[in-house]
């Protein structure tokens, strides 16, 4: 007799902030990498044709490009600031949009819709609900609008937040309401990736941005954003120069989206005003993020809001310290005083004097590489993660019982 093998469960990412690849965009790139083919099978819907697909089509996934009106187009923050006509434009739009994803849901037959963001959830949340395939929910960060965020928990089926920190942050009585739907869900990184770069990196890339091992260097990598507080480490590195003018501090990332177009321009004035031309560069994004991080002497994380940043775990499996602020994740990831120093948000001068501690002491900063890396390689790994996932996806659809027999 021929054992009848389970049929593979279709997972269908819908993602409406797929541009380039951040910590989002790394999560997506880990599932496409690392999921159980065997078992399941995920599918990308996407809003933008963006570069990285070719990435997840060469291993042999699908993805789709579902465009959305012009009008969604603009970061979700910037819609809920528009007057009423221009929300009630967005609204119908979004209600188009949902009558072309309610018919690819039907086309595709997916077992769960998955979405990484409130904007995704809601965009096509409604085409999910009538078709009645389970919806989760994947909180990437912290919720903010009370409105939405209510209409995004009645409409999944299950909600995951990336660390309890962001769980329990708000909304109390509505964590309790449907504490059955939430669970945390602990993303780890892709530490043989970090091991690959780490040990391949080429001796033109120091050249290349003026990476001198002789002089201390440090840097922040990210979207170049207000919520990211890179302002704060501007006014921090004013103070940092008093005391140490040798010096480098790396931005490794961009805009991302046109909106943050301006807030670059004002990093920009800070810097000539305050005379740190010749100690501040803007690398743009990169895709060799990890290699030109493996050269640093220290990471920095300024934020205002954040979720489980990747950022941080990279830089401790390398081996690096860290100095970060103490929004959602961190204090999860960091043990200050151990791994690294955590800072009150919006406190640049806190933040001058934990980079001013460590880049006075070579010691402190391998004690603190060397304690961060045992953590990340112990506790962190993707692998694991991704393992989780995949239990969380049979426990949505209720076959884990099924598989567990098989």
């Amino acid at each position: 007799k021929f054992k009848m093998e389970p049929e593979r469960i279709k997972i269908l990412i819908y993602e409406s902030y797929a541009h380039k690849i951040y910590g989002t965009v790394r999560y997506l790139l880990s599932i496409f990498k690392y999921i159980d083919r065997s078992r399941f099978e995920p599918l990308l819907v996407t809003s933008i044709d963006a570069e990285f697909l070719e990435t997840i089509r060469e291993k042999g996934f699908r993805c789709i490009v579902q465009s959305t009106p012009n009008v969604l187009k603009k970061h979700g923050g910037q819609i809920m600031k528009k007057k009423i006509v221009y929300k009630l434009i967005a609204g119908l739009a979004i209600i188009r949009f949902s009558c072309g994803m309610f018919k690819l849901i039907m086309k595709e037959k997916p077992a769960i819709v998955q979405c990484n963001s409130i904007r995704a959830l809601l965009t096509i949340g409604i085409a999910v609900k009538i078709s009645r395939i389970p919806l989760l929910f994947y909180v990437n960060g912290h919720l903010d609008n009370t409105i939405l965020d209510r209409i995004g928990f009645w409409l999944s089926d299950m909600i995951l937040f990336q660390n309890k920190t962001n769980k329990n942050r708000k909304y109390p009585k509505l964590i309790r309401k449907y504490a059955h739907k939430i669970r945390v869900f602990q993303e780890g990184i892709d530490l043989d990736e970090l091991l690959f770069a780490q040990n391949n990196v080429e001796k033109r890339l120091a050249e290349e941005l003026d990476i001198l091992s002789d002089r201390f260097n440090l840097v922040y990598m990210g979207v170049i954003s207000p919520l990211k507080g890179v302002h704060y480490l501007l006014e921090a590195i004013v103070e940092l120069k008093r005391e140490l003018p040798d010096f480098m501090l790396y931005l490794v990332g961009d805009h991302a989206v046109n909106e943050y177009i301006g807030y670059k321009k004002q990093l920009e004035r800070i810097i000539q005003s305050n005379g740190l031309e010749a100690n501040v560069t803007f690398t743009g994004y990169r895709f060799d993020v990890i290699e030109i991080l493996s050269m640093m002497d220290l990471a920095v994380l300024p934020s205002l809001s954040e979720g489980m940043p990747k950022a941080i775990l990279e830089a401790m499996a390398l081996g690096k310290p860290v100095v970060a602020t103490r929004v959602g994740g961190v204090s999860e990831l960091l043990i200050n005083g151990v791994t690294g120093f955590i800072v009150e948000p919006k406190e640049p001068h806190s933040l001058a004097k934990a980079i001013t501690t460590l880049a006075r002491d070579k010691e402190l900063r391998r004690r603190f590489g060397v304690e961060s890396r045992r953590i990340a390689f112990e506790q962190y790994s993707i692998r694991d993660s991704i393992i989780k996932l995949e239990e969380l996806y049979l426990e949505l659809t209720g076959n884990i019982i099924k598989y567990r027999k098989n």
